[in-house]
Formats: structure tokens, sequence, C-alpha cells
């Protein structure tokens, strides 16, 4: 057991370390003379010349997000809780369900620590379709979206998992900047964090818990 704690507290620190460290790096990047004018600029370009028309579309895609960061792994730990099968998959909505925690923790941590404006405070020309009661680095959305179509991809390595997933997700951070809620880099840091932490808890399911005869994989009929 304390070996155990201990590969897990070091595999924790040293991901914290790196995660923290690329974080830093894509804010200091946004507030660089050039470079922040650079993340302004583009997200005027994409907010300021948007179809209107399709604000409704993507608020949804943004709201899409609790409902399958918490229906999927939960859907799946049922599935597994009442299957039949011996299969190594009892842990994988346990796996889920730890990112989508993980990811929410470590984003709203980082938000508030950092306590970045949204860009319709700070630029009035920026045309927000709604408000939002939080900081803006890094954007929670695109974290949880990137972190549940990581944790998939991992568990369901096809390309027809892949696909569908990373579109989601990639259109759940375009939302963001449609609508005006975050810069660029938010959405880019929200991506890395969500991906970090999906590889985290698969690398931390497979070495600390998974028992090398375990061979079964899940899957849905």
């Amino acid at each position: 057991m304390f070996k155990v704690c201990k590969i897990l507290n070091g595999c924790i620190n040293s991901f914290r370390t790196k995660l923290l460290m690329s974080l830093l790096t894509i804010m200091s990047f946004s507030h660089g003379g050039f470079s922040q004018n650079w993340d302004v600029q583009l997200l005027r370009d994409i907010n300021g010349h948007r179809n209107n028309d399709f604000d409704p579309f993507f608020r949804h895609v943004s709201n899409s997000v609790l409902p399958l960061t918490l229906g999927l792994p939960l859907g799946v730990l049922v599935y597994e809780q009442t299957s039949r099968k011996e299969a190594v998959s009892k842990r994988r909505g346990l796996e889920m369900l730890a990112v989508t925690v993980g990811t929410v923790a470590l984003s709203q941590g980082i938000k508030w620590t950092l306590n970045r404006e949204r860009p319709y405070e700070k630029y009035p020309d920026i045309d927000n379709v709604y408000f939002a009661d939080d900081p803006s680095f890094p954007s929670g959305h695109t974290a949880s979206a990137f972190a549940l179509a990581t944790s998939a991809t991992l568990i369901w390595p096809k390309w027809y998992v892949a696909v569908p997933a990373y579109t989601w997700a990639g259109s759940v951070a375009y939302s963001r900047l449609h609508l005006g809620l975050h810069y660029p880099t938010d959405v880019v840091a929200g991506a890395v964090l969500g991906g970090g932490t999906a590889y985290l808890c698969h690398y931390l399911n497979q070495k600390l818990f998974r028992k090398k005869k375990d061979t079964v994989l899940l899957t849905f009929r």
C-alpha cells in the first residue's frame, strides 16, 4: 500500500508540475505585447464576424457539456455494475468519473487563482451572448469536453469514437469564442488541461489497479 501511494503521489506531483508549467506558459504568452493583441484580435475576428443566427445552436453546444460529462461516465458505471461479464472494464466508469471531477476541480482552482477577466469585461466591443460568473482562464467547458473526448478515446481507441468525440469537443471550444466568453488562449489551455487529466487518470488506472491477466474489453451490443 505504501508503494502504491508513493507511485501515485509521484505521478500526481509530476503531472501537476508539468501542467502548471504548460498553463503558465500559455498565460504568459497571452499577456505579452504582440501575442496579447493576437489573442484579442482572433477573438474579435470570430466573435465580431459571426452569424448571429447560429448563436442559439452554439449555446446549446456549450450547454451539452454538463449532461454529457456526467451522463456518459454514469452510464458506463451503471452498465459495468449490472453486466455479468468478468471484465477489466469494471473500473472504466470510475476512471471517467475521476477525469470529470479532476478536470472541474483543477480548472476551477486555476480560474480563481489567476482570476483573469472575461474578454467582454475588458473589451466592450466583444459581444457576449450571455454572462458568466467565474473567471476566464482556462475555459472550463473546453476542459471538460476535451477531458471526456480524450478519456473515451483512450478507453475505446477506435476512429468511430475519436472522430465524433473530438468533433464535439472542438465545437465546444469554438462555441466559447463564438459566444464571446473566452479568449483563444483560454480554450487552448482548457484543451491541454482536459486532455492531460484524462491521460493521467487512464495511466493511473492501468498502472496501479489493472491486473495483467485482465484482457476483456468493455463492448456495447
